[in-house]
């Protein structure tokens, strides 16, 4: 969870100087990020208080993160900075 929240900070960073269009284009991605960070840290407290949602957390941890390292990819994708709309 916490490698999934630094990629949502360092995605926020990237984007604060592109163009509005840029940024609207890339939000789906951005904020299914920040929503896949934001369940992990749900499943993570919730797995402090009952063992068995232990292993939930691992397997949600486990894969949200390939889908939120490929959202990075596609966010800081050079191939979509010119485009204009």
């Amino acid at each position: 969870a916490q490698e999934a929240h630094a990629i949502f900070k360092e995605c926020c960073a990237f984007l604060q100087g592109k163009d509005q269009s840029y940024r609207e284009l890339i939000a789906p991605q951005l904020v299914d990020v920040f929503v896949d960070a934001y369940v992990g840290y749900l499943l993570l407290e919730q797995a402090n208080k009952w063992d068995y949602k232990r292993n939930i957390a691992k397997s949600f941890i486990r894969d949200a993160l390939p889908r939120i390292r490929m959202n990075r990819e596609y966010i800081h994708s050079s191939e979509f900075a010119d485009l204009t709309v």
